[in-house]
């Protein structure tokens, strides 16, 4: 790891009592014999923020508080994995909320609060449902009030964060049913909608150490997979600066595409994704995962 990775190695903060150096990539969850608390902990949920021209720095730094209201969860220090941040490219904007929803690539693509902030700013947010909600906006009724509006419901937005730290897992709810009606009650979409297609974000998983996904037909309801296997799936999403954005330079945004866990859609509500997830290869779906992640859709 360079100097110019991250420059501040040797700084630390106190989170909740737990101090978290920036020595180590081995992030750890405390879970299992060494959970901290044998009750079920709820994770505050962070809006989508600012991190246009920012540092890499700058970025992390608001990582690393972000961690602060439940770090009873974190095991030992905590670095942020060069393998999925270190190509964050200084002072480079992001694709926005507004942006992304509604504008798509040019020099408006940047608009709103990044988008990415919404898994970047919820560290603890392992496997994210990223809703396929691009393009449903009428950009003429899109005011400039509603463009910077971090409550804008551009996209589903998690509702409650829980972890069974005891059991190594967590659940996350997304209320999609009040989403639909908040959003076609608005008078801005190009007509009346459902939004029953998402992708599962996942670099925050990678981020504590958890290498392998699946997405669990068997045990999720109501849920499809336009790619479903019967493998778990090594995770290779990370940040890195590419020009999907169209602004002049391009923009910090994830990548790559892994079609195993980016068509997905529910056939009814509630719905319930189960996801696996394993720190080496497990080599078989049967393996028991290290991790268990709960999407719930109301």
């Amino acid at each position: 790891m360079t100097r110019r990775i991250y420059k501040a190695l040797a700084m630390s903060i106190v989170l909740g009592g737990t101090l978290l150096c920036r020595q180590s990539l081995a992030n750890e969850l405390s879970l299992g014999a060494d959970a901290k608390s044998q009750f079920p902990v709820a994770v505050p949920l962070n809006k989508p923020a600012e991190l246009n021209f920012k540092t890499r720095d700058e970025i992390l730094e608001m990582r690393f508080r972000a961690l602060a209201p439940a770090a009873i969860l974190i095991k030992g220090s905590y670095e942020p994995d060069p393998a999925v941040f270190g190509a964050i490219v200084d002072k480079r904007p992001w694709w926005g909320t507004a942006g992304a929803a509604i504008y798509g690539a040019g020099e408006r693509s940047i608009l709103g609060p990044s988008e990415e902030s919404r898994f970047i700013l919820n560290p603890l947010l392992l496997v994210a449902a990223n809703s396929a909600t691009i393009g449903i906006w009428n950009p003429d009724r899109i005011t400039s009030v509603e463009v910077n509006n971090p409550n804008f419901p551009f996209f589903w937005g998690p509702e409650q964060l829980q972890f069974d730290a005891k059991n190594s897992s967590a659940t996350v709810i997304y209320n999609v049913t009040d989403y639909i009606a908040r959003i076609n009650a608005t008078g801005k979409l190009e007509k009346p909608i459902t939004t029953p297609n998402f992708s599962l974000v996942a670099y925050n998983a990678r981020d504590f150490g958890y290498q392998y996904i699946y997405l669990d037909m068997r045990k999720s309801s109501n849920i499809s997979n336009m790619h479903s296997t019967f493998q778990p799936t090594r995770l290779r999403q990370m940040i890195h600066c590419g020009g999907t954005c169209g602004f002049p330079g391009g923009c910090n945004n994830m990548s790559p595409f892994m079609k195993e866990i980016d068509r997905l859609g529910f056939t009814d509500l509630p719905a319930k994704a189960v996801v696996s997830l394993w720190k080496q290869d497990p080599g078989t779906i049967e393996q028991r995962p290290d991790f268990t992640m709960i999407i719930q859709l109301r």
